[in-house]
């Protein structure tokens, strides 16, 4: 298995003919996240077969949103001027609370109810979100307004191989779902219209860099409310043995 990772960001979004989405009497509204084994704007795939994985009890995703901890940004994180690869690695598996703009209760994968533009079943990844943090009322205004689009984006990190010419992103780490401002995958946003990919930084990560970001965690009293643990990362990655290797920042 390579010890190389790549953070990237795909914007998704949710998914209503109406142009307005029903919250619960909680102020939860189900959307479509994401899906699987479908090609986004960019013609890449995430394979479902190595992302199932994360949507299971006793992954660090799981764990979250059973402690109610699973919250996303308003934007994604960008890298800052004079940041170097490792801060923003840190950054990216820190949920910033100034940022905040969304709180996912409930996540999962449906495989019957959303179609493609052809009523082909797809593969997709559900959740009940709701508007919370400093952010909760802009994106609020956002879902209730029936002429404006929504979307999200994943915030993961992959193992990226080419298969028979096409791009497979095995995402491996589900940091959450970020609000952005342009869906990426035909059959999750909120007008089910294709749209454009969402603007990327993508960067390759190695086991030097969790090592590194760990030890800030553990001096900074980092905990698991508003960072995910290297620790997890390094397990669901499957690197067991650290190795010093180079990396480069890349975008596509």
């Amino acid at each position: 298995m390579s010890n190389i990772a790549k953070y990237s960001c795909t914007a998704l979004a949710g998914t209503n003919k109406a142009g307005k989405l029903k919250a619960d009497e909680h102020g939860y509204r189900e959307m479509v996240l994401g899906a699987y084994d479908f090609d986004n704007s960019a013609g890449a795939v995430y394979p479902f077969e190595s992302a199932q994985a994360l949507f299971k009890s006793s992954s660090s995703l799981m764990r979250r949103i059973a402690n109610g901890q699973c919250r996303g940004e308003y934007g994604h994180p960008k890298p800052l001027p004079g940041m170097s690869n490792q801060q923003y690695l840190e950054r990216i598996l820190r949920i910033e609370e100034s940022a905040i703009c969304v709180h996912f209760k409930e996540v999962w994968i449906d495989k019957d109810n959303v179609k493609d533009e052809h009523g082909k079943p797809v593969i997709a990844v559900m959740g009940k979100v709701k508007p919370c943090g400093p952010h909760g009322p802009a994106l609020e205004e956002q879902l209730n307004n029936t002429e404006e689009n929504v979307a999200f984006s994943v915030r993961s990190l992959t193992n990226d191989r080419m298969v028979a010419g096409k791009l497979h992103k095995h995402m491996k780490v589900l940091v959450c779902w970020d609000y952005v401002n342009e869906p990426g995958i035909s059959v999750a946003n909120k007008y089910q219209a294709p749209a454009l990919e969402g603007i990327s930084e993508d960067i390759e990560i190695v086991p030097s860099m969790l090592d590194v970001a760990e030890r800030h965690q553990h001096s900074a009293g980092v905990s698991m409310e508003n960072a995910i643990s290297s620790t997890m990362v390094r397990t669901e990655l499957g690197w067991s043995k650290v190795q010093d290797l180079s990396f480069a920042s890349k975008g596509w």
